[in-house]
């Protein structure tokens, strides 16, 4: 049984992040293109802090297990913190919104990240109902780059869903449709 666990552990690692980011065209989607460029200062800043270490991935997460002092950071949620944080004031100034997600909450494969879209075209309620190009998911957890997906190439990521996603809203309940 153990051998199977270590097995399916591995099978995940070895094929978890197989969706690419997206290419923004800067002149299709200025607002995203926006959002991107920012989105990319943000984690270059967070790599090159002088007294935190920001990692990523799996290997990252055990960097900071080794490292419990602070010293490191970088687990997917704290990555979605600091992006969140720092990107929301942009969003908001481009007339688009932004909520956090998350995917396999309280599984080992849990995933967190934030999304950000246009309410003009989708509403917040029907981001996990409706999928396409009108939903973007800002994830730099998983290469430790401000990798851009769309929502519906995020959520293919994980090759096995425990838990589906869910909208982590500010009263600090998670939603799904």
């Amino acid at each position: 049984m153990k051998l199977l666990r270590h097995s399916l552990v591995l099978t995940l690692l070895l094929t978890a992040g197989c969706a690419s980011p997206i290419v923004v065209d800067s002149r299709a989607q200025p607002k995203l293109a926006s959002i991107r460029s920012e989105f990319s200062a943000i984690v270059a800043n967070a790599l090159h802090d002088d007294e935190v270490e920001w990692v990523s991935g799996w290997s990252g997460n055990s960097a900071i297990a080794e490292h419990p002092d602070g010293s490191i950071m970088g687990y997917c949620y704290e990555w979605q913190e600091l992006v969140f944080e720092k990107i929301a004031a942009l969003v908001h100034r481009q007339g688009w919104e932004l909520v956090k997600i998350n995917i396999n909450r309280d599984w080992f494969s849990e995933h967190h990240a934030v999304v950000v879209f246009d309410p003009k075209v989708i509403s917040q309620e029907n981001l996990l109902v409706r999928f396409g190009p009108e939903a973007y998911v800002l994830d730099a957890w998983q290469r430790g780059h401000p990798d851009v997906f769309t929502l519906e190439e995020w959520l293919s990521i994980p090759v096995i869903v425990f838990e589906a996603a869910a909208l982590e809203l500010e009263s600090g309940v998670n939603w799904r449709p």
